[in-house]
């Protein structure tokens, strides 16, 4: 990697991320300053979202190269490190990230990768494109049948959302619970700030969830107007847009750089 280019991204990382963070940390108590970094990650996703980690939360396994043979047991210094390379966490699969590690001597390894995985978010989505494709063909129909297919669309979309972003546990997205699911959704959506999330998606998603137990069980007519199921079924059509154009919009082969060591500490 060249040295200008690690230069850049330190910078960068620190600037835009780190130190904002470690300072809205300082306004909520969790930390006093000044505080010694000697370890941080950003971690980004595909939907423009991130999350820093500083020392401790920092994930990853590092692998060392030495510059020199070394027996079993002794000590070693960072001089004696010719460079550092991260294998990602298992749970960190599938986003970019920046992270820099101290070393002797004012030194930093900076490692990063803007390689996104999207399988996972795929998956999900063409779940959820199928069984929203269901639930308008048999709105006409039933609107019993077109508001269940609704809920499972919506829950399939909710999650391809979900997992575009490293704000959210990858946890997530094995619950077997509607309402866990919906609930992260909404709490994603002030993480996020609702401006960047359409309101009627969580609109939409209440409604299905609201409405999923009653037309599996109430045998009597469904009280539910086509014209508010076709609207919350358009809500998640466009759900289903925005998170499909975010996926395409991705070089999956884009930039992945490793390891480099740096003189001037921010």
């Amino acid at each position: 990697m060249d040295s200008n280019i690690a230069q850049a991204v330190y910078n960068q990382a620190f600037k835009n991320w780190i130190n904002p963070e470690v300072l809205a940390r300082q306004k909520r108590g969790e930390v006093e300053l000044p505080l010694k970094i000697h370890s941080a990650q950003i971690l980004f996703g595909i939907d423009g979202s991130h999350t820093v980690r500083i020392n401790e939360e920092t994930k990853g396994t590092f692998t060392a190269k030495l510059k020199r043979a070394v027996k079993k047991g002794e000590l070693l210094t960072y001089n004696d490190v010719d460079g550092l390379y991260l294998q990602q966490a298992p749970e960190d699969k599938g986003f970019g990230y920046i992270t820099v590690v101290a070393g002797g001597d004012n030194r930093w390894s900076v490692s990063f990768s803007f390689e996104y995985g999207v399988d996972r978010i795929k998956e999900y989505l063409s779940l959820g494109e199928e069984y929203l494709e269901n639930a308008n063909d048999a709105v006409e129909t039933s609107k019993r049948v077109a508001t269940a297919l609704g809920m499972t669309a919506g829950e399939n979309l909710v999650k391809a959302r979900l997992a575009s972003s490293p704000l959210v546990d990858v946890s997530i997205m094995n619950a077997r619970n509607h309402s866990q699911v919906f609930n992260r959704f909404k709490l994603f959506a002030t993480e996020v700030n609702l401006k960047k999330l359409d309101k009627a998606y969580i609109d939409a998603v209440e409604f299905f969830k609201d409405n999923f137990n009653t037309v599996r069980y109430n045998t009597s007519k469904v009280e539910i107007h086509k014209s508010t199921l076709k609207k919350h079924l358009a809500a998640l059509g466009r759900l289903k847009a925005d998170t499909r154009r975010m996926v395409n919009s991705i070089d999956v082969t884009s930039l992945s750089m490793r390891q480099v060591k740096i003189n001037e500490k921010n």
